[in-house]
């Protein structure tokens, strides 16, 4: 009888229990909601984005807009840009 008794307190639903499986729960459903709030934040800084774009093409034309989009001077590349060790000071170098 010892055994029914220890299996009825593991399984049984206390107002303890109860509150942290809501929590767990509501913990879930607040992140759910904050990662929904910033997809939706993205979506209209993203639809912003291309309502501003089209306005500037529609008021300035395509020209014009993309070439201020255009870098103005593409950066020439003025060596490499990572150099390599020398060798010959490590030890062991012939």
């Amino acid at each position: 009888m010892g055994w029914l008794n220890r299996l009825a307190i593991k399984y049984i639903q206390t107002p303890e229990k109860l509150a942290e499986n809501e929590l767990r729960d509501t913990r879930l459903a607040l992140y759910q909601s904050e990662r929904q709030l910033l997809e939706a934040e993205m979506r209209v800084d993203y639809y912003r984005n291309v309502l501003g774009f089209l306005e500037a093409i529609a008021a300035d034309g395509v020209e014009s807009v993309a070439d201020s989009q255009r870098p103005k001077h593409t950066p020439q590349p003025q060596g490499p840009q990572r150099l390599t060790p020398d060798l010959s000071t490590y030890r062991g170098a012939a």
